[in-house]
């Protein structure tokens, strides 16, 4: 797999390094995206290497009003772009004659657009349960429904688009690169369960690494998602089954200024720590606001965002920062 596969790229360049990109020039387009409690990903992909892989570029957005429906300005903003112009003003609660000209004129100028006219699917995973394909929550970390039926169908063609699950929509994601022999490159087998080779056999696809039990796949961002990989014998296949845990919220212990300090370095980052003397006479209310006026979250001692305290570096830490934890219990024992 190639290691620019997936990549991130500016609104403002999207037109440029895409829509007129030579790369892009040819073949189906699709329109493709995650959303999550923090932010929204929405880009492009196209096939490569045979139509065996696919490249995507995407754009990221931050849910600043915490509701699904912001994605509807996020879809106005990248047509803007598969257009090559700027954003025009905001739309008017007054449907004059000139707001409706300009519409119908976008709209046109959209539907003759060889790049539009070549993008064959529409795919967005939420965060929350999914009914048929087409509605998407309730959700604990947004406000608002996700509905296909309320999106443009520029982005996503009628009869040949979809909302998921995200959960599903990575473990679906796992099957495809397991079966075409490229997981390796794209995760680190952990453990094997005892069953695993005895199950599968002599007749383990190059690459493959899912086995036939099994496959729990966990994905730890805003909120905590979850969803099970099963082999059908009957029908010799993989399916996906969607497992709502819920959200989570950092525990109260966390706001330690010790282990954030330390962790926001490791991280290599600048953290925004509330003086612990404005807590004093009760103000730990309003230090902890004023934290999350400066880029963090209410109730929290610092501006680190919850995708970096569960992130591969910060378990790390915490995982070193136990290991330490649990020697120095153990010293103290041994001269008790």
């Amino acid at each position: 797999m190639e290691l620019d596969s997936i990549s991130e790229v500016k609104l403002e360049n999207l037109h440029q390094e895409v829509v007129a990109a030579p790369a892009w020039a040819e073949g189906p387009i699709y329109f493709v995206g995650d959303v999550g409690g923090s932010y929204a990903r929405l880009g492009f992909a196209r096939q490569v290497a045979a139509g065996r892989h696919l490249k995507i570029r995407y754009v990221r957005f931050h849910m600043h009003q915490k509701d699904i429906n912001e994605v509807k300005d996020f879809f106005a903003l990248i047509l803007e772009q598969v257009l090559g112009s700027a954003p025009g003003p905001a739309p008017s609660s007054v449907a004059t004659v000139d707001a409706i000209a300009v519409a119908v004129d976008h709209a046109a100028r959209l539907a003759a657009h060889p790049f539009v006219a070549r993008i064959a699917y529409g795919a967005i995973t939420v965060p929350g349960p999914v009914v048929q394909m087409r509605r998407g929550g309730p959700f604990n970390q947004l406000k608002g429904i996700a509905d296909l039926g309320e999106y443009p169908t520029f982005l996503f063609p009628p009869g040949r688009s979809c909302i998921m699950n995200d959960l599903v929509g990575g473990a679906y994601g796992l099957v495809t690169v397991s079966e075409e022999g490229v997981l390796p490159g794209c995760c680190q087998l952990m453990w094997e369960g005892t069953l695993w080779r005895p199950v599968m056999g002599p007749h383990v696809p190059a690459g493959s690494q899912l086995g036939k039990g099994g496959t729990l796949v966990l994905a730890q961002g805003t909120g905590l998602g979850a969803a099970l990989i099963e082999y059908d014998e009957s029908r010799e296949e993989y399916r996906v089954t969607p497992l709502e845990l819920g959200s989570l919220t950092v525990p109260q212990g966390i706001q330690s200024a010790d282990y954030l300090q330390g962790l926001a370095t490791y991280l290599h980052i600048e953290p925004t720590l509330v003086d612990e003397a404005a807590s004093v006479g009760g103000k730990a209310a309003a230090a902890k606001d004023a934290a999350g006026a400066a880029g963090g979250a209410p109730g929290r001692l610092s501006n680190l965002r919850w995708e970096q305290l569960v992130s591969a570096t910060a378990l790390e830490y915490n995982y070193s920062a136990s290991s330490r934890a649990a020697t120095r219990r153990t010293k103290r024992r041994r001269s008790a």
